[in-house]
């Protein structure tokens, strides 16, 4: 679902754009008042993809820290129960970029 809204997100900033530029560039007053309704109506739709957007992202970090936190509290009685975090720092020459991580073992 996150995947759908963020292209019907990105599809509808495509459709705002050129709205909020025909606004820009209207002249007369009808145009102006016109464009403007359009504009309005395309923004309102990129704001609700957005809404959906950040409430599926949101959705999904809940859902996977509810599963790491189950997995931690409930391992079954004979293992140990041992976290370990372990940073990942990468210097990658071609880029010449470095690449920060880290790693959760339960």
């Amino acid at each position: 679902m996150r995947f759908l809204a963020n292209s019907k997100y990105n599809s509808a900033i495509d459709d705002y754009e050129p709205a909020r530029d025909a606004y820009v560039n209207a002249i007369d007053l009808s145009e102006i008042n016109s464009t403007r309704t359009d504009m309005l109506n395309k923004y309102n739709k990129v704001e609700d993809w957005e809404k959906r957007r950040n409430l599926y992202i949101g959705a999904a970090v809940g859902i996977w820290l509810w599963n790491a936190c189950d997995a931690y509290l409930f391992v079954p009685k004979n293992e140990n129960r041992t976290v370990s975090i372990r940073p990942n720092i990468h210097y990658l020459q071609e880029n010449s970029e470095t690449v920060v991580g880290f790693n959760i073992n339960f």
